[in-house]
């Protein structure tokens, strides 16, 4: 699990810290740095599988889809080095100081200038681990990295079955394929909870399907009046919903979960369920889970210490607080849930004020 992450210089962070918990809801206005945090993260969980090896902005790029290069730096000045350092959850009762991650770029100055990074696992002490120890560190600590936001349009097309579950839904048939085949289990439980959800289908089949030369499996949902009907005739919530469940069932969780604004597309009276499924993953499974939400809805079912209010200064730096660090929160929270007492304040850039972020 991640318990902190400073990050300096990379896109609209400046100078940035903020711990984390096992469930974490991030929230401000647009624009406030909620995404570029979300692909700081995803940076370093890129670059977690090649410690010690420089990697070229655009091949970062190529892998996480995100804008790299001179646009990742703080005011877009390539002699600044970006800097984000993770550290992990520290072993109580030994004198050993627990390593962190540590990302970090430099420009290349040349005819063609660009950015390259580099990362290793360290000590305060200045001690480096071994490639092979780093790797060890960072799979017991951390994990891998996964993102997700799911697009009902992508969750729903037919795909091959060789196909890899994608950040926007893509691949959610082949998903659901190679679970059937290898663990019946999940499969069975999968299908339980889609059912207890939603009354109106009895279970979802994978049906193999010819696509001119290309063999591919797509989606069909069985009726409680016995019909079939396609992936395109199901409402883009119940995809939604179903690309969550399948989240929850994977046999191969990752350390470290992102999720982009899971309230789009849904009835707000399903986030209970949606959240309920990321609860069960950072609860019953230890996948740590960081999620952005612009919802009131969505955060009346977390509690205020989960929720970080992201804002920026006059000079445009993001800074982050922590709700229930707000002096007034604690006694609003016996009266009104989360998502009252978010809407209940003047604004976001009111409640990182008052904690003191933003001196």
């Amino acid at each position: 699990m991640i318990t902190s992450m400073h990050i300096e210089n990379f896109k609209c962070f400046k100078n940035f810290d903020i711990d984390l918990d096992d469930f974490n809801v991030l929230i401000g206005p647009n624009d406030s740095g909620k995404t570029a945090f979300l692909e700081a993260v995803r940076v370093m969980g890129s670059l977690a599988s090649r410690p010690e090896t420089p990697v070229e902005a655009e091949d970062l790029e190529h892998n996480t889809g995100i804008r790299l290069g001179r646009d990742c730096v703080w005011r877009l000045d390539t002699k600044a080095v970006v800097a984000i350092k993770t550290r992990s959850e520290e072993k109580p009762g030994t004198e050993k100081p627990e390593p962190f991650f540590m990302v970090l770029s430099g420009s290349i100055i040349n005819a063609d200038p660009g950015v390259r990074f580099f990362s290793y696992v360290g000590t305060d002490l200045g001690n480096r681990l071994s490639r092979q120890d780093a790797l060890e560190w960072l799979k017991q600590h951390i994990g891998s990295v996964r993102y997700h936001q799911f697009k009902p349009s992508c969750l729903r097309r037919p795909v091959a079955l060789s196909h890899d579950l994608d950040p926007d839904g893509l691949g959610l048939p082949a998903f659901l394929a190679r679970l059937s085949l290898n663990h019946p289990e999940g499969r069975d439980a999968l299908q339980n909870a889609f059912r207890e959800r939603f009354p109106f289908y009895t279970g979802v089949k994978i049906i193999p399907k010819k696509d001119g030369s290309n063999d591919v499996v797509h989606l069909r949902f069985q009726t409680a009046q016995g019909e079939e009907l396609p992936a395109t005739s199901v409402s883009d919530g119940v995809m939604v919903s179903l690309g969550f469940l399948a989240l929850a069932h994977d046999p191969e969780s990752p350390g470290v979960l992102l999720v982009e604004e899971p309230e789009n597309h849904v009835h707000h009276a399903s986030l209970k369920d949606i959240i309920g499924t990321l609860k069960e993953l950072s609860n019953d499974m230890g996948v740590q889970v960081v999620l952005t939400s612009h919802s009131p809805y969505l955060l009346d079912e977390v509690g205020p210490e989960e929720v970080y209010v992201f804002d920026k200064d006059v000079e445009g730096a993001v800074h982050a607080a922590r709700m229930s660090d707000h002096p007034e929160v604690e006694g609003l929270r016996r009266h009104f849930g989360t998502g009252e007492i978010w809407t209940g304040f003047e604004s976001d850039k009111a409640i990182v004020e008052k904690t003191g972020e933003f001196e």
